[in-house]
C-alpha cells in the first residue's frame, strides 16, 4: 500500500515536471521511460497476486468508471489505475498465449544481435539461437494499455499466424519477450536474401535493369500463391509492399502480414491509413468522415498491381515524389507508366488490378491464372533503362 502511495505521488510529480512552462526545465522523454520502467516493476510486486482490475482497484482504495482503461483516457485521478489494469491484461495474455499453446523462447538464449531492418512500428533483429540456428526477431514497439476486447482480438490473430504453414509465408515460431523493455519480441524465419526490393535492385547495372520473363512470373506467382493462402486464413495484409517480400534461396516469402499493424490498429481510428502511400488503396485515402474505409482483400489486390508493375521497372513506384504528393496524385488516378515492351495481357492485368474502382479488380484466381498464361509469351528478358530527370511536374523519367 504504501508503495502505491508512492508511485502515485512519483506520476504526479512527473506529470506536474513535463508541464512546467519553462522548457528547459522539462525531463527528458529518456528519463520518462525510465521511470516508468522501474514504477511499473515496483507494482507488479506488489500486486503480483491481483487476480483481476476490481480486485487490484479495490486493494488500492481506487475509484475509477471502468475496468478497461486505455492510454488515451487517462488522467491524474486514474494514473495508478492504467498501471493495475496493464497489469491485469498482462496476465490475461500470458493465459490466452498458454491456451493456445504459442511457443514462448527464452529471450536470454539468443545471442550475436544485429539490427536487419526498421520500420515505423518495429525493430527486426538477425539473431541465434543456444548458438546454433538463425531466426528473425521482430521488436514491437509497444507497451500501451490494451482493453479486454483488444487483449483478445491480438491474441486470435497470433493463434491464427501461428497456424499458418505455407511456403511462400514467413515462418511464425513464436514470442519471446525483452526483460529491459517488455516488448514481445516475434520469432520468424530468417530470409538470406533480403527483401525484394533489394533484390531487384540488384539487377541494375549501369543504370540498366533487367530481368528474365520466366523469373518475373515465378516471383509474380509465388506472390499470388503466398496471398492467396492468407486471404484463405482470413488475414487481409495490411502493408503490402516490396519491402515486405522477402528473398529466400531464391524463394518469395510474403512477410509483417498483420501483427505489428493488428497493434497499430488499437491505438487508431482508422485502421486504412499508414503503410508505404504508393502502394496504398486509393479508396484509403479519398475516405470520409461518414464511411470508414479498411483494408480488405481488394486493397491487397491494389497492391499486389503496384508489385506487378515493380518487377517490370526494378524502382519502387513514384520514388522520386515526396509521400504527399503521392497521396494526391494516386488520389486523382495517377498510376505509374508502363514499361516499354512490356507484354500487353500482363500490363493490362497490373492495370486491372490497381482500378480506382475495387469492384473492377480481378480475384487472385483470375490473376493467377492470367499469369500462368502469361508463360506462353516469346519474350526473354524485360529491360529498363533509368534516366533521372525532370519534366513539367518533376517526375523522374522511366525508358527504354
Amino acid at each position: 500500500m504504501h508503495t502505491r502511495i508512492k508511485l502515485y505521488a512519483l506520476l504526479v510529480q512527473m506529470m506536474t515536471q513535463c508541464w512546467n512552462a519553462e522548457a528547459s526545465q522539462r525531463p527528458k522523454v529518456v528519463e520518462l521511460k525510465n521511470n516508468l520502467s522501474q514504477w511499473y516493476e515496483d507494482l507488479r510486486i506488489e500486486i503480483n497476486t491481483a487476480t483481476s482490475v476490481k480486485t487490484a482497484i479495490d486493494k488500492t482504495e481506487i475509484s475509477t468508471k471502468t475496468q478497461c482503461i486505455k492510454y488515451e483516457e487517462y488522467s491524474v485521478n486514474n494514473s495508478i489505475s492504467i498501471l493495475v489494469a496493464f497489469e491485469y491484461w498482462y496476465r490475461v495474455l500470458e493465459t490466452s498465449l498458454k491456451e493456445y499453446k504459442v511457443q514462448e523462447f527464452d529471450y536470454s538464449k539468443y545471442s550475436d544481435f544485429k539490427i536487419i531492418g526498421r520500420g515505423g512500428s518495429s525493430i527486426v533483429f538477425s539473431a541465434i539461437y543456444e548458438g546454433k540456428d538463425k531466426y528473425a526477431l521482430k521488436s514491437i514497439r509497444n507497451n500501451i494499455i490494451l482493453d479486454k476486447k483488444e487483449v483478445k482480438k491480438f491474441i486470435k490473430e497470433l493463434k491464427l499466424l501461428y497456424d499458418i504453414d505455407n511456403p511462400y509465408i514467413v515462418k511464425f515460431y513464436g514470442i519471446s519477450r525483452d526483460p529491459s523493455t517488455h516488448n514481445i519480441m516475434l520469432i520468424l524465419q530468417l530470409a538470406n536474401g533480403g527483401n525484394l526490393r533489394s533484390y531487384l535492385e540488384g539487377k541494375v547495372l549501369n543504370g540498366l535493369y533487367r530481368i528474365a520473363w520466366t523469373e518475373l512470373l515465378r516471383i509474380a506467382n509465388q506472390i499470388v500463391n503466398g496471398l492467396a493462402h492468407l486471404h484463405r486464413k482470413g488475414i487481409i495484409h495490411r502493408d503490402l509492399h516490396s519491402k515486405n517480400i522477402l528473398i529466400n534461396d531464391n524463394m518469395v516469402l510474403i512477410g509483417d502480414f498483420g501483427l505489428s499493424k493488428q497493434l497499430n490498429d488499437l491505438t487508431s481510428s482508422s485502421s486504412c491509413m499508414g503503410g508505404m502511400a504508393a502502394y496504398t488503396d486509393p479508396q484509403c485515402f479519398i475516405q470520409d468522415k461518414k464511411k470508414k474505409v479498411k483494408r480488405d482483400v481488394k486493397s491487397n489486390i491494389y497492391s499486389l498491381g503496384v508489385l506487378l508493375w515493380e518487377l517490370t521497372s526494378g524502382v519502387p513506384p513514384f520514388y522520386y515524389l515526396s509521400k504527399f504528393v503521392i497521396v494526391v496524385e494516386i488520389s486523382r488516378g495517377k498510376r505509374e507508366d508502363v514499361i516499354q515492351n512490356t507484354p500487353c495481357r500482363y500490363s493490362n492485368l497490373y492495370q486491372e488490378c490497381w482500378s480506382s474502382n475495387p469492384n473492377q479488380r480481378p480475384t487472385l484466381e483470375k490473376i493467377s491464372t492470367e499469369l500462368m498464361d502469361l508463360s506462353t509469351e516469346t519474350i526473354e528478358f524485360i529491360v529498363n533503362k533509368i534516366e533521372v530527370g525532370k519534366n513539367d511536374v518533376g517526375k523522374t523519367v522511366v525508358t527504354m
